[in-house]
C-alpha cells in the first residue's frame, strides 16, 4: 500500500497493518484490474487479472512449509525496540 512518501502505516499495529491490507486486497476480489509488466527500465506489456482467491504472503510461504515472521518498519525511519 502506498501513501505520500510512503507513511501509511505510521504508528500502526502489525494487527492493524494486516487487517488495512486484507480490507485494500479484498476489494479486488471481482474486479478486473490492469497491471504492467516491469522490462528493464521500461514499462512492458499491460495484462488484465480478475483475482479469484486471496491469500496473503506468510499463507503463501507457510504452505510452502517455511517458517514466517514478519517485522513491520516504516521506510525511512529506524524500528522501534
Amino acid at each position: 500500500m502506498y501513501d505520500l512518501h510512503n507513511w501509511s502505516n505510521l504508528d500502526l499495529s502489525l494487527e492493524e497493518i494486516e487487517s488495512k491490507e486484507q480490507e485494500f486486497f479484498g476489494e479486488l476480489l471481482g474486479t478486473t484490474f490492469q497491471a504492467f509488466a516491469k522490462e528493464d527500465d521500461n514499462r512492458g506489456e499491460m495484462a488484465e487479472y480478475q483475482p479469484e482467491a486471496l491469500m496473503t504472503e506468510k499463507e503463501l510461504v507457510e504452505s510452502e512449509g517455511f517458517h514466517y515472521i514478519r517485522i513491520p518498519v516504516i521506510d525511512h525511519s529506524w524500528p522501534k525496540p
